[in-house]
């Protein structure tokens, strides 16, 4: 029995079912992202949103202290008496449209954070039948929505109007006959009668001529637009504004202004003198007696006509330095149809931050209090579904209480499998894999009252979860309680009951993506919290996981998490301590704009937490002292982010050491600032010389390729319009592509600049391309040129150590080898057309591949001069090569690009592919320096499909020959691909006279480059089945015999279609002695597996042989290595299972010659089962001693370890792997 991986699989392709595939004439399928992370079967994670449907939800203002006046004493806005007392005559209100409060505090946002904020753009929230589209802005002042949310099931908006632009509602007081009203609602001690914007100063202005008396009786009056804006005149030293003092501008000490202060006494919120420290808070407290308003000075604004308005940077739709009358009132009627009321705001911001989700979610909706019409069951979010989820949104109508962690438990128990308790139209099992992430996106106005929550079995109480610093409760993660009394069954206890416990115990422990806060690996919940801008007891940043600040407090035991009460500040702080045990994040937020960023910083992460894959090179295939570097080049899946770290091996074990000595991925970041970076990137213009990517370098029609991308990117849609300005300008999206931050959706920029996603890092991931690095030349060429190869290498002997990596950020890096500093980059013109995807905020599922190919470097001679040379393929970012001069690392020139699209290059044929191939560097039998490519995948459309061997000139990219092999077509492309050439003393002299090749119909094609012929050397079948071949032929050759030995192995591992393939694969030694090769399957060697090992039968004769793979499924898509008389080949097994991404790979040491394995020893053996992972890399090195080493990199991680060399009657010429080993090897019987 193999040792695989087993894991839950609820959904496999066909051929895991037994069930053939029909045979079909087809494109490759080339995917656009790894599938080494991938099993075929998309596990899409799971996200409940969780609607706040409370009664409070309908009202127009927050917090709940901005209400008109309750009997618990909640701040008055009506006129103070000089008693102290307040009087409000007629009720509450007077049945008019804007019913609670309606004074100055009350149309103010500093006071009521959903009133009119003139700094925000109100956008209209997403259109429910094209969520690409936004509902109409209402532009018809006389006819605005009451609430543009109700609507019909085709999306026509149905409810009511009003007229906002001389009807708005405004409350004035009038004395008791009503013949005399003013204007009235500044909260503090006065005696007589109150005429007055000001507190505290004497600058009164009277907005209305009044006469003595007593104006107490609440009428409301058509008026026109309007809010008051507040000036502090208080100034804090902390944003708990408790330590204040009067000033009109901001100082060192004194920094945060004080728009509104709650004092604990009529007198301290009056006094126009300093209040004393602790007598006023910026928290309203009612129990803690903080409840008398303090303001600064209020000033109307009008919004009228002929008037202009102060234009906030965030406000994007306003063309000019100010905003016009028409621009406001848009804004002002936008924000009465969708934004009013706390329900309003939520519906709007909640829709545009699910609006750039896409099918690779299940998303779901339920709210706090259970109704059959409150509740989507968790579903692909599809356009069917997304459609219903926004209607569902939007016809949710507020009413209830608060019951938070009796929903949350609910959403835990749906997500354990159980159908009773959550809702009446829950039947469905929403977690379909082991594996799948299960988010929970908890919202809510206000404190949370009502039922506790309930464990899995539905009757058990949660209990208390975090009373002991241990296990997921640590204080260190800010979760552990402090063991108050009394501090049970909250909401945090329920977020860590449904984090911590095993929700699906009858499934294995899975390989759940894992970040540094959630490393459970068991079926779980994360929860996410927001708070629509409440203030709890703590203080509250909404980067909370910094080095100071009370979360920080928290963490290092020096405070506690209050112990919530129903109802109290301290359900708020609970809230808050709720995300931190589920693992998520905590946002509070009042603003629309706020909001949406919380919604989508939460969205974005989910499913970002995977990482894994990787390349790896060393420093010479023949470590010695000084030259004993290991490198090793990685990735993140979905954040797409790479990484390159330095280390050193061992000459003596040969393993690696585990200090690092560099990082270039921090390194990286550095260079690049908010508006500015200090990278040096290149592209080359059309003279080949290498110029500064940047706006002023581009062509014209360059330029285009990054301007006016905005509609192509997922988030265009619900940016406004002046964010969609910055995002279709060139400068900006190149500015990005460069490492600049200053407009990526990060909390730090401003809202109206968010036009580009958030990255973590500015290095693209490294999948595909293995490092090159270069420093003194290594070739001992006799060429009889002058200057002399030895004089090149005497000249070159100190040049700094370089680093090569294509990374697909659509950039070739250069790295500084000894300190990782990035020392330049490259940007082929061939993948600018793709590179704006680079910005969208949705890339973690739609990846593309940019410079994936690994550069090729050469020393060659041409010009007149020797050189040392870099060629570059994209794999499947594009159809072209890039060749430059890299003599000196640190002043690289260009050289050529070679392309299918003259566009593009100025060295241009249409049936080149995307460049899968490796070129192959070196002379013509007549002495021309040569650069050797194929014609690689799909080279259709333009293309004939045929397979190429393109000849270039190595200095100037020129077309010196193209050989077809006459096989493919526009339907069955040939994929000629990997090629490795033939040189007789390839140290010495770099002449190729053959090259080999094999394409994915199963030919091997010999090149002749003396008179530039093809013939196949032969076709690899199994049965009537043609077995692809997409890795580089190993060359070799048996003493005293002519013959060529090309060893060659078959399998695909390209696109997604590959996964479920389940034909016999094969590895071939081709014996060439000029003829073709009528049965290439003469001399079978079985290989037998046994566990993890495996042993083979039968011999190859004259170094002819080939084994079949024997498991299903098993196939060699990493190029073999040939050294010292074995042959290393490394299989792999993908996995079906959709928690098992990746698969199972075997190495096997082949002699040869006979074809069986090498002899086994104590330290190493002829073949195994890898069982870590599926094998993506494979590199050899020898130490000093002679020992012949393998490395690894594997889906799960890397190792190294000793190989046996050597077969019977193999005997090695020297100790050392030659360095061109992809041209040939000479082997000793």
């Amino acid at each position: 029995m193999l040792n695989r991986k087993q894991g839950i699989c609820m959904s496999v392709f066909l051929a895991w079912l037994g069930l053939a595939l029909p045979a079909a004439a087809a494109l490759t399928d080339i995917a656009s992202a790894p599938i080494s992370n991938n099993s075929g079967t998309v596990v899409k994670p799971n996200v409940m949103f969780v609607l706040d449907d409370s009664g409070s939800m309908d009202f127009n203002y927050l917090p709940d202290n901005v209400g008109n006046s309750n009997s618990a004493g909640t701040i008055y806005n009506c006129r103070r008496m000089s008693s102290g007392s307040t009087e409000c005559a007629g009720g509450r209100d007077d049945g008019a449209a804007m019913t609670e409060g309606g004074d100055p505090p009350f149309y103010s946002f500093y006071h009521n954070a959903t009133y009119y904020n003139p700094n925000i753009t109100y956008t209209p929230p997403v259109n429910p039948c094209d969520p690409t589209s936004n509902l109409p802005s209402q532009t018809t002042w006389t006819a605005v929505r009451t609430n543009g949310h109700t609507m019909n099931t085709s999306c026509g908006q149905t409810s009511g109007t009003v007229n906002i632009q001389t009807a708005f509602p405004e409350r004035v007081y009038c004395n008791s006959n009503g013949t005399t009203c003013k204007r009235n609602g500044i909260d503090y001690r006065s005696s007589g009668s109150y005429d007055d914007y000001d507190f505290p100063d004497n600058d009164r202005t009277n907005p209305y001529t009044s006469t003595t008396g007593t104006y107490r009786y609440p009428t409301t009056i058509n008026s026109n637009p309007h809010y008051y804006s507040i000036t502090p005149i208080e100034y804090c030293t902390r944003a708990d504004l408790k330590t204040c003092n009067v000033q009109t501008a901001a100082t060192t000490t004194y920094s945060f202004p004080a728009y509104v202060r709650y004092c604990n006494s009529n007198t301290n919120a009056g006094t126009a003198s300093n209040p004393a420290t602790g007598s006023c808070q910026a928290a309203f407290n009612l129990s803690a007696g903080f409840r008398y308003a303090r303001y600064g000075k209020f000033r109307r604004v009008n919004i009228v006509s002929g008037a202009t308005f102060p234009k906030a940077d965030s406000r994007t739709d306003c063309s000019g330095s100010n905003c016009s009358y028409t621009e406001e009132m848009n804004n002002f009627a936008n924000w009465y149809a969708y934004y009013r009321t706390r329900m309003m705001n939520m519906k709007s911001s909640a829709g545009r931050a699910f609006s750039s989700l896409d099918d690779a979610y299940r998303v779901g909706f339920i709210t706090l209090n259970t109704a059959s019409s409150k509740f989507l069951k968790l579903d692909t979010f599809n356009a069917t579904n997304k459609k219903t989820w926004y209607q569902r949104l939007y016809g949710m109508d507020p009413s209830g209480g608060t019951p938070l962690r009796e929903a949350l438990s609910r959403v835990g128990r749906y997500y354990g499998g159980k159908t009773n308790g959550i809702n009446s139209m829950t039947t469905d099992d929403p977690m379909q894999y082991s594996c799948q992430q299960n988010f929970t996106i908890l919202t809510t106005d206000g404190y949370w009252n009502g039922n506790a929550g309930v464990q899995l079995d539905g009757t058990s109480a949660i209990g208390n979860q975090d009373n002991t610093n241990t296990g997921y409760a640590k204080r260190s993660d800010g979760v552990y309680d402090g063991g108050l009394a009394g501090s049970t069954n909250t909401l945090a206890d329920v977020a860590l009951y449904y984090y911590q416990t095993d929700l699906r115990p009858s499934m294995p422990a899975s390989d759940l993506l894992k970040s540094p806060t959630d490393n459970n690996n068991q079926q779980h919940m994360v929860t996410f919290t927001l708070g629509l801008g409440l203030n709890g007891e703590l203080e509250y940043d909404p980067y909370y996981q910094t080095p100071q600040g009370d979360f920080k407090d928290i963490i290092d035991g020096g405070k506690n998490w209050p112990v919530p009460v129903a109802d109290t500040l301290t359900a708020v702080d609970d809230l808050w301590h709720a995300a931190v045990n589920g693992r998520g994040q905590y946002f509070s937020a009042s603003d629309p704009s706020a909001v949406t960023s919380g919604l989508q910083t939460a969205l974005a992460a989910v499913n970002t937490k995977s990482t894994d894959a990787s390349a790896a090179t060393t420093s010479s295939p023949n470590l010695t002292s000084g030259d004993n570097y290991a490198f090793n080049a990685t990735y993140r899946t979905v954040k797409w982010d790479g990484e390159i770290v330095a280390g050193t091996v061992d000459l003596t074990t040969g393993l690696a050491t585990s200090a690092n000595l560099w990082s270039a991925q921090s390194q990286l970041d550095a260079k690049g600032g908010i508006d500015t970076d200090t990278r040096i990137i290149y592209k080359m213009n059309t003279s080949r010389a290498l110029v500064p990517f940047n706006t002023a370098n581009l062509t014209s029609s360059e330029v285009l390729l990054f301007t006016n991308q905005c509609s192509k990117l997922s988030q265009c849609p619900v940016l406004n319009s002046a964010t969609q300005t910055i995002a279709n300008n060139a400068t900006n999206l190149i500015n990005f592509l460069r490492g600049q931050s200053q407009h990526e959706n990060v909390g730090s920029n401003p809202q109206a600049s968010k036009a580009f996603r958030d990255r973590d890092h500015v290095l693209g991931d490294l999948a595909n391309s293995t490092p090159a690095y270069v420093k003194a030349p290594r070739y001992n060429f006799g060429d009889y040129v002058s200057p002399s190869y030895g004089a090149f290498k005497i000249a070159n002997a100190n040049r700094g150590s370089t680093l090569y990596v294509g990374g697909n950020d659509g950039m070739l890096h250069a790295f500084n080898a000894d300190t990782g500093a990035e020392r330049w980059a490259f940007v082929p013109r061939v993948v600018m057309p793709n590179m704006y995807a680079l910005a969208d905020k949705n890339y973690s599922s739609k990846h593309k591949y940019y410079v994936d190919g690994s550069p090729i470097v050469m020393d060659i001679y041409a010009g007149g001069s020797w050189k040392t040379i870099l060629v570059g393929g994209l794999n499947a970012g594009g159809r072209g090569y890039y060749a430059l001069d890299v003599t000196d690392p640190t002043a690289p020139r260009g050289l050529w690009e070679f392309c299918s699209d003259s566009t593009y290059c100025d060295v241009a044929d249409e049936n080149l592919g995307y460049s899968f191939g490796n070129a192959v560097i070196g002379k013509l039998p007549n002495g021309t320096w040569v650069v050797m490519v194929t014609s690689g995948y799909n080279n259709v459309t333009p293309g004939d499909g045929k397979g190429y061997l393109y000849v270039l000139n190595a200095l100037t990219g020129a077309l010196i020959t193209k050989i077809s092999t006459g096989v493919g077509d526009t339907t069955t492309p040939s994929g000629l691909s990997r090629i490795s050439g033939w040189a007789d003393n390839p140290n010495a002299d770099a002449t190729i006279t053959q090259v080999y090749g094999g394409d994915l119909q199963g030919n091997v094609w010999r090149f002749n480059m003396s008179d530039n012929t093809v013939s196949r050397l032969a076709q690899l079948k199994y049965g009537n089945t043609a077995q692809p071949i997409t890795t580089r032929p190993q060359l070799g050759a048996i003493s005293g015999s002519s013959a060529h030995i090309v060893y060659v192995a078959t399998g695909a591992y390209l696109g997604l279609t590959d996964l479920a393939t389940t034909g016999v694969q094969s590895i071939y030694a081709l014996r060439d002695t000029g003829t073709s090769i009528s049965n290439p399957r003469a001399n079978p060697i079985t290989i037998t597996k046994s566990g993890n090992t495996a042993i083979v039968s039968g011999t190859g004769v004259n170094g002819s042989w080939y084994a079949d793979l024997p498991t299903t499924g098993e196939r060699v898509f990493v190029n073999p290595q040939l050294a010292l008389g074995t042959l290393v080949v490394t299989s792999g097994i993908p996995s079906g299972d959709a928690c098992s991404p990746g698969g199972d790979s075997w190495i096997y040491f082949f002699d040869y010659k006979t074809g069986r394995f090498t002899t086994a020893s104590s330290s190493a053996q002829g073949s195994y089962n890898s069982s870590g992972g599926l094998i993506t890399g494979l590199s050899l090195y020898t130490l000093p001693n002679g020992t012949l080493r393998y490395s690894t990199s594997t889906v799960g991680g890397d190792t190294n370890a000793p190989m046996v060399t050597g077969g019977p009657g193999f005997t090695p010429t020297s100790g050392q792997i030659p360095t061109r080993s992809s041209w040939r090897e000479i082997t000793t019987e």
